[in-house]
């Protein structure tokens, strides 16, 4: 497995599918009016960025070569916030957790601290605290809307 940055992260199809099925658990939420332009301009050869720019992206890609999702990080009150999606067929093979780890790797010697939020919409959200916390990621506290928000300290060396 390897994450591989990409300064410019357009939709793809599998990631719009992956939206498709679960868009409850994303932040910005497209209609399906704006999933079908989506469809449209990635059928014409002109797909859209997925990501705001002060968002860093890396595809997650397996062994053999094949995107199985990406994972990102956005700051928020010079915080890295951690985002992870991993498409259907690849879930449960340890590709978040490995990816998870080598982007707090490329990381950690820009930020000490890192937050995850996982959504009380997220189906897989008992498998979400897992590895967050296998990862060293500390539950802080419940927000408003039911998500959980997790902490990675490393000021202490880690």
């Amino acid at each position: 497995m390897n994450i591989i940055r990409t300064d410019n992260p357009l939709w793809t199809w599998q990631h719009l599918e992956h939206y498709k099925e679960y868009r409850n658990v994303y932040g910005p939420e497209l209609t399906g009016t704006d999933i079908e332009q989506e469809i449209n301009l990635m059928g014409q050869g002109f797909p859209v960025r997925r990501y705001a720019p002060e968002t860093e992206c890396f595809d997650i890609y397996t062994e053999a070569g094949e995107l199985a999702g990406d994972i990102t990080l956005t700051e928020v009150n010079q915080i890295p916030e951690v985002s992870i999606v991993i498409f259907k067929q690849y879930s449960g093979l340890g590709f978040a957790k490995k990816a998870l780890a080598d982007l707090i790797g490329l990381s950690k010697n820009r930020y000490k601290t890192f937050e995850a939020v996982i959504k009380s919409t997220n189906p897989d959200r008992n498998t979400a605290q897992h590895i967050l916390e296998n990862e060293g990621f500390v539950f802080r506290f419940k927000l408003p809307a039911g998500g959980l928000l997790y902490i990675l300290d490393l000021s202490d060396g880690q």
